[in-house]
């Protein structure tokens, strides 16, 4: 085990929920042969997990709301429930955990990174 091995405590079905329904969603919106990355990282002793996607993202004024249990963004060509990231954003809830999004290309405005920091 090496020193800087990101790690974190948690209900095992929990996170698995979680980085599971950020994988799915990430790859629903992205083009066909997109690429999704899925990443971790130690930052001041707590553990980020960042899912990004290449796909259209999510215009700021939407943010808040894509944790709304049933909200799909509006345009949007893809099936879904609406469910993915209300489910993430309630599990961070239980856990203490943060979840924020950004563009992952912010000079293109557009793909999204969805952040979700571990609490010590």
């Amino acid at each position: 085990e090496a020193a800087d091995d990101p790690r974190v405590a948690g209900d095992p079905v929990d996170l698995l929920m979680l980085v599971k329904n950020l994988a799915d969603n990430a790859i629903r919106y992205s083009p066909a042969g997109g690429k999704v990355d899925l990443c971790t990282h130690a930052d001041g002793g707590q553990v980020i997990i960042e899912v990004c996607d290449r796909g259209p993202g999510i215009a700021p004024e939407q943010r808040e709301r894509v944790f709304d249990p049933f909200f799909r963004v509006l345009g949007s060509e893809q099936s879904g429930s609406g469910l993915g990231l209300s489910i993430v954003a309630e599990i961070a809830r239980r856990m203490g955990m943060t979840v924020w999004l950004d563009w992952t290309d912010a000079a293109q405005r557009q793909g999204l990174r969805v952040s979700v920091r571990f609490q010590d």
